[in-house]
């Protein structure tokens, strides 16, 4: 993250006008405000309307009254920050200006259907590339069991608490889906993707469930949504950029008679915690 520091004071009007024309001239991400007296608040009311752009206002204690904190600590695209000194708040609010810019320049590959196109997310701009399913299945049957497949199964056994199921077999299997789904991220430049795996797993298989797949794309970082789930993909996206950390999936269930709620059929990261 590169941050710009204005070297002029903006104290009057003249000089909040100049400072407006030059964000709208040149259109950065995002701005950070810090008042140093009560009698600049106007000018930072004045910036936040007319620049229309993602601001972090940082205000210590005793320059803001609760009138001014409530002029802007509910409007959106305004993180208001009034506290002692406190730069941990302002490197959140610096996080979600950069996380902001990153999801309108990120691609997500779409494995889905029969057809290649692509569209682009309202307002958060993220584009989706979608690729046919027939690009799974030959990828997947290019992608040999070698050593480095070997070592992602081992790997699989050994951190496990249990095996319950699924056989050596199995879990080479799961491992080749990892190698597929990274390849296909690579050659269509994504940064996160998201997979209907349904059809390929009707009968007769064309590959295993790629669940282990995505455990370990979310061990790296990179966001994997099931069943060709934008919002949960998007989601993903947004909590791996902002906290650092890999999400899980689920679908909702319950248990009417232990009046349960449960997830179900859940993918995450190995790690649940991060």
């Amino acid at each position: 993250m590169r941050i710009a520091m204005d070297k002029q004071p903006l104290d009057d009007a003249a000089s909040v006008t100049r400072f407006i024309n030059e964000v709208k001239q040149s259109k950065p991400d995002g701005l950070l405000l810090i008042p140093f007296k009560k009698s600049h608040w106007e000018h930072v009311t004045r910036i936040v309307k007319e620049a229309g752009i993602p601001t972090v206002v940082l205000a210590t204690l005793g320059i803001l009254l609760v009138g001014h904190i409530n002029q802007l600590h509910e409007k959106s695209g305004v993180y208001l920050i009034n506290s002692l000194d406190n730069l941990d708040a302002v490197e959140e609010g610096m996080k979600m200006v950069q996380t902001a810019h990153w999801m309108k320049e990120s691609r997500i590959v779409n494995i889905r259907g029969s057809e290649t196109k692509e569209t682009t997310v309202p307002h958060l701009g993220t584009q989706v590339r979608t690729v046919p399913h027939t690009k799974f299945y030959e990828e997947f049957k290019r992608t040999k069991i070698t050593d480095a497949v070997k070592s992602l199964a081992k790997a699989y056994l050994k951190n496990a608490e249990k095996v319950v199921q699924p056989t050596k077999a199995d879990i080479l299997e799961a491992a080749r889906t990892y190698f597929v789904l990274k390849r296909i991220i690579e050659t269509e430049q994504a940064d996160a993707m998201m997979m209907d795996c349904l059809p390929g797993l009707s009968r007769p298989h064309k590959h295993p469930p790629p669940c282990m797949g995505f455990m370990s794309l979310r061990d790296e970082g990179i966001a994997a949504g099931c069943q060709a789930d934008l919002n949960a993909t998007l989601t993903l996206m947004l909590v791996q950029q902002l906290f650092d950390k890999p999400g899980f999936q689920q679908n909702a269930s319950m248990e009417t008679e232990k009046n349960h709620y449960f997830g179900a059929h859940c993918t995450c990261a190995s790690k649940l915690s991060g």
